[in-house]
């Protein structure tokens, strides 16, 4: 699923490329990228991705305000990656 949406508060106000990944798409993450996490019970977050596992089968997140999570196969969070639209 993929759309354009506005997301306030990410890196700056904007338009952002918002597309969920799935497990097999992990591997294209690098340290640094912006995502949002949904947590089951929990609102979308921002995160940032901090470190990732050899075999990108596990990946550590900064959630925006809250704190460190690691995130891997069966954890039942969805990732959604953001890359800034071309203007």
């Amino acid at each position: 699923m993929e759309t354009n949406i506005k997301i306030p508060d990410v890196h700056s106000t904007g338009d952002y490329h918002v597309c969920k990944l799935g497990y097999d798409d992990w591997v294209h993450l690098n340290e640094g990228d912006r995502v949002l996490v949904q947590v089951p019970g929990f609102p979308l977050q921002n995160a940032t991705v901090d470190d990732i596992g050899d075999d990108a089968s596990y990946f550590w997140l900064w959630i925006d305000g809250y704190g460190r999570k690691m995130t891997f196969d069966g954890d039942s969070s969805s990732i959604f990656k953001l890359t800034e639209s071309p203007r």
